[in-house]
């Protein structure tokens, strides 16, 4: 893999790892606005899609995908090469896992506002083309 190759997938790697971060997933993680002492009101449907059993799966298959991309991560900032035998098969784990997520998100989605539904659209288009991008990089890659 060429130094620039290498570079544009810790890149890709480094942004896919920001998005899956619980502090950066928009929808994934509610932030309080409401002055202190007051417990802040969540946006309608936000409560059942917390609680479901579509969000429980959909989060699990999140973490899956964090946990490949901070390995494929990890090992693009420590080598001189990126492994592409180590790559591959990490980035089709990551495309299979998010193939459940939006399963599961759709499934939910089917009982939620236009609200959240519009919210989580945004961010499973970005980790979308995160993944897209990071899969371009490897299968241009000899």
């Amino acid at each position: 893999m060429t130094t620039v190759h290498r570079l544009r997938a810790l890149a890709t790697a480094n942004v896919l790892a920001l998005l899956l971060s619980g502090a950066t997933a928009p929808g994934m993680a509610q932030t309080s606005t409401a002055p202190p002492g007051k417990v802040p009101e969540r946006p309608q449907g936000t409560r059942d899609m917390m609680d479901g059993p579509h969000q429980a799966l959909a989060m699990a298959y999140r973490d899956n995908v964090a946990t490949f991309a901070r390995a494929l991560q990890r090992q693009a900032t420590l080598a001189k090469t990126v492994d592409l035998d180590l790559a591959r098969p990490a980035v089709a784990e990551m495309r299979r896992n998010f193939g459940l997520i939006r399963e599961h998100y759709q499934a939910q989605m089917a009982m939620m506002g236009d609200q959240t539904k519009q919210h989580m659209d945004a961010h499973l288009a970005a980790l979308n083309e995160q993944l897209t991008a990071l899969e371009s990089e490897l299968n241009g890659s000899t």
